[in-house]
């Protein structure tokens, strides 16, 4: 099946009149017609037959839907984030460019933006396959694509398509009182009207950070639980989920066991988050049961021990104790190369830490990165306040520290700005001129 099809003109008004005014007379839809065949010439130079990739066929079919006008059509945006995933897992770099132009070409059915990215993917399938002599039509390529695709200056967005803006939530966006601040909501609410993209990375679930964020219009998906998972809230979809081992869940409940600790053992399955606590004796950890329970109607279950769960589903554990009864945890399981461990101070207590156990192949880090390569980003600007934060700014290209960040994370950055409680994000955004 070929991939070549008309489809749905672009929506930037400034690109459709650009693209006309070459008189071609269907100029813009062969503006995202363009980006297809690039894609389908890149599956082919690396072997791959759409076929043989329910979710590649899946996307051609949607696109050929809606150039018949059809009225029940699947996300194709989700449907392109699937396939990009298939290129993170693919150790080939020729396959993986392959399937990421295919990724932005079924993503630019639903947003014109990503069509740019076919364009930089299959070039790069070509110059790995073909060096030398194709480097300079490829790159000639892509100045062509790059003159069409460049919206006119009146319409010229403040902020970047191509920059992420994503910011932690505790001590970072939200405010002492763990509250979005209205003046930050309406704040980055006329950023994102401007044209910002801007997302979270955060420690909490989905339960509470969405309840607090309720307001904000953000328009990209967002990192959960230190990057264990991506999350679209506009469709209500995990996008990406990293689960513990069965060896790995062994290993931290056998080592909670021997130390007589306990904590929170959180479970996805079936799309479903689920927590379970051993007992609540105690008193941070039922303190924090019962806010969380009271604040954000959030459930928990009792059950006699971790080990009844299913191990295959498991995907995080988190501990709130003292510095002291939580730091022998975190050195007993250190050598477990299956673990992601990270101890941090609580920003609302002035003795109580936070251990959380999750997959070696999630953090902040990871999940930015990914949240880069789903929206087809170039760059990320971080902010952030606490230890956690600091696997966040190894993927950022600019790091910010607000004014009340741990030293540790201060020194990691590039800029301090204002703090949690000067709305510091926020302000620092509306102040740029020249925004990254």
């Amino acid at each position: 099946m070929s991939i070549h099809t008309k489809i749905k003109p672009p929506t930037n008004a400034a690109l459709r009149a650009r693209i006309d005014a070459l008189g071609a007379p269907d100029a813009p839809p062969l503006l995202a017609q363009w980006a297809l065949s690039t894609a389908e010439q890149a599956l082919r130079l690396a072997g791959i037959a759409p076929l043989d990739h329910p979710d590649i066929l899946t996307g051609i079919n949607a696109l050929l839907a809606w150039q018949r006008g059809d009225a029940d059509l699947p996300d194709m945006r989700e449907i392109g984030f699937r396939i990009l995933a298939l290129a993170r897992t693919d150790e080939s770099p020729l396959r993986a460019a392959a399937l990421r132009a295919a990724g932005y070409a079924v993503c630019s059915g639903a947003h014109s933006g990503h069509a740019a990215n076919v364009s930089r993917y299959a070039l790069e399938a070509v110059r790995l396959l073909h060096p030398g002599d194709r480097q300079a039509h490829a790159d000639e390529r892509l100045r062509q694509w790059a003159s069409l695709s460049e919206p006119c200056a009146p319409e010229r967005p403040r902020f970047s398509p191509k920059t992420l803006y994503l910011s932690d939530l505790d001590g970072t966006l939200l405010n002492p009182s763990a509250q979005l601040s209205a003046s930050s909501r309406e704040k980055l609410n006329a950023l994102i009207e401007q044209g910002l993209r801007f997302s979270i990375a955060t420690a909490r679930t989905g339960a509470t950070a969405l309840r607090i964020l309720d307001g904000l219009q953000l328009n990209e998906p967002v990192a959960l639980m230190n990057g264990v998972m991506i999350y679209d809230a506009s469709h209500g979809r995990y996008l990406d989920v990293r689960y513990l081992t069965a060896e790995a869940v062994a290993q931290v409940i056998a080592a909670l066991a021997e130390l007589g600790l306990t904590g929170l053992m959180y479970e996805l399955k079936d799309g479903q988050l689920a927590t379970y606590y051993e007992s609540l004796d105690s008193k941070p950890l039922r303190d924090f049961v019962e806010e969380r329970r009271r604040v954000f109607g959030k459930r928990f279950e009792q059950i006699d021990r971790f080990a009844e769960a299913q191990p295959e589903h498991v995907i995080y554990f988190a501990m709130l104790d003292t510095q002291e009864r939580l730091a022998p945890l975190r050195d007993r399981l250190a050598d477990c190369p299956d673990l992601g461990l990270v101890l941090y101070k609580d920003n609302y207590s002035t003795d109580l830490w936070y251990l959380e156990i999750f997959s070696a192949r999630a953090s902040k880090r990871e999940a930015a990165l990914a949240l880069k390569e789903l929206g087809g980003f170039d760059r990320v600007v971080g902010f952030g306040d606490n230890l956690n934060d600091l696997p966040l700014f190894e993927a950022c290209d600019y790091r910010l520290a607000v004014g009340n960040a741990h030293p540790t994370v201060r020194a990691a950055a590039d800029e301090v700005i204002g703090s949690n409680a000067e709305d510091g994000v926020a302000r620092w955004i509306d102040a740029q001129e020249n925004p990254l």
